[in-house]
């Protein structure tokens, strides 16, 4: 229906939460697209885009796509304008009272900033939803990438005989049975690879995931973070910096990967510039590279604050930093070059000793 007639008892009657709608005007040499999103409970418009081209045939063809591909970049993402809403509707709401959709809506806030304190709520509220909704492919995508957050961050299971490794795997799998043209259990598959070792076959996952959806710009940055911890700044330079173009509200997380960047190729004031902005406050990484870029700055206030809070999060992590980031395969050279930072901002432990083996340079790999 036309904008003008969409009323109340309309959109009672669909009986949906938000309606996409839109208009055409033509003219003698060219026409415009205006597409618009309603909350059908409010009535209220929640997003809105202008297309316009040469009334020529090829042109028309390159505004569809354009409109497609807006319409999926901007509403159905993870961290999109959909699920930025619903997640508003969640905040506040007890567990017992969610359903399977609010379940995976409450994953997607969680991960913006690894959050431990909902770890584990969000962790039980996906075991909820998988068993009440069996066939629901994105849960179990979520739940996998949860136990692999498990394994990465050293959260707490409360069983300890769980490997969260291979129930990872597991859930991938059967998110992908499920769902086998859906990229989200690709994506989650590419971290349960990544974590269990298997490099060649997380970068495979991402990939297959990123063909079946080219516009899902969370697997995209993610991607380009894995290319970045080793090193293949050409591949993944793109992905980073396309996914942050396309899609304002991407968390700031993969902001790690353009830090590593900027930082390995001594342009220390750039790397400063996307580690502040990475905002996870409950893991450390963020921390490590504001340490380390502002001490090759000479800002030592801003260093050791830094430092503080790193160390806060784990207070022996210089005993076993040389270990944790090779476990997460970063590239020898990063960690080389993060290691002189962190010994500059004050950083000691057993780990912290002198540049590591040989190994192919991430700089001559650079664009």
């Amino acid at each position: 229906p036309e904008n003008n007639m969409i009323s109340g008892e309309y959109l009672a009657k669909l009986g949906v939460d938000f309606v996409l709608t839109g208009g055409t005007t033509v003219s003698e040499e060219s026409f415009a697209i205006e597409v618009m999103l309603l909350e059908a409970r409010t009535r209220r418009y929640l997003w809105a885009e202008h297309f316009q081209g040469k009334l020529i045939p090829t042109e028309i063809l390159n505004v569809r796509d354009e409109v497609a591909n807006s319409i999926a970049r901007t509403l159905a993402q993870p961290y999109g304008i959909i699920f930025s809403n619903k997640a508003r509707e969640t905040d506040g709401r007890p567990p017992e009272f969610l359903d399977s959709y609010d379940y995976v809506i409450r994953f997607y806030q969680y991960y913006r900033t690894f959050d431990y304190n909902v770890f584990e709520s969000v962790r039980t509220g996906l075991e909820r939803a998988v068993l009440m909704d069996p066939g629901y492919a994105d849960a179990f995508a979520c739940l996998s990438q949860i136990y692999s957050d498990a394994f990465r961050f050293s959260y707490a299971l409360p069983d300890p005989r769980i490997d969260p490794r291979q129930r990872a795997l597991l859930l991938a799998h059967r998110s992908i049975q499920l769902a086998p043209n859906s990229s989200r259990g690709y994506h989650a598959l590419g971290h349960a690879y990544w974590f269990n070792g298997d490099v060649a076959g997380a970068l495979a996952a991402f990939g297959a995931g990123l063909t079946l959806n080219p516009n899902d710009t969370d697997l995209m940055a993610d991607l380009g973070l894995r290319y970045a911890n080793l090193g293949r700044w050409q591949d993944a330079l793109p992905l980073l910096e396309g996914s942050y173009a396309r899609n304002l509200a991407q968390p700031g997380t993969y902001r790690v990967g353009l830090a590593q960047y900027h930082y390995v190729h001594g342009r220390y004031e750039d790397a400063l510039a996307e580690a502040r902005k990475i905002n996870a406050p409950h893991v450390l990484y963020g921390f490590v590279l504001i340490a380390a870029a502002a001490a090759q700055l000479d800002l030592h206030q801003e260093a050791r604050e830094a430092l503080e809070q790193l160390l806060a999060l784990d207070p022996n992590f210089g005993d076993r930093i040389v270990s944790d980031l090779t476990l997460r395969h970063i590239h020898a050279d990063i960690i080389s070059a993060v290691l002189d930072g962190l010994r500059k901002a004050g950083l000691t432990g057993r780990e912290m000793g002198g540049r590591l083996g040989p190994g192919p340079s991430p700089g001559r790999l650079s664009m």
